[in-house]
């Protein structure tokens, strides 16, 4: 099984409101590419309205992966 998760409020630490590269826009450029290019029957796209950097995200990449090992 394969599962992207995709952190909607940033993908980096410079890419964080009112960070060097905060360019909202290009990451719903990002966003809604890889909704519209992902084979969604072979990868499950998880979209969290979290940043990269935040615990809520590192704790849901985690659930994921031990429910995949699983």
């Amino acid at each position: 099984p394969t599962t992207l998760m995709v952190p909607l409020q940033g993908v980096s630490m410079l890419d964080a409101d009112g960070q060097a590269f905060w360019a909202p826009d290009a990451d719903e450029a990002l966003f809604q590419a890889l909704r519209d290019n992902v084979d969604t029957s072979k990868v499950t796209l998880v979209e969290l309205d979290l940043h990269i950097n935040d615990d809520s995200f590192a704790d849901a990449v985690a659930e994921q992966l031990l429910t995949m090992l699983a």
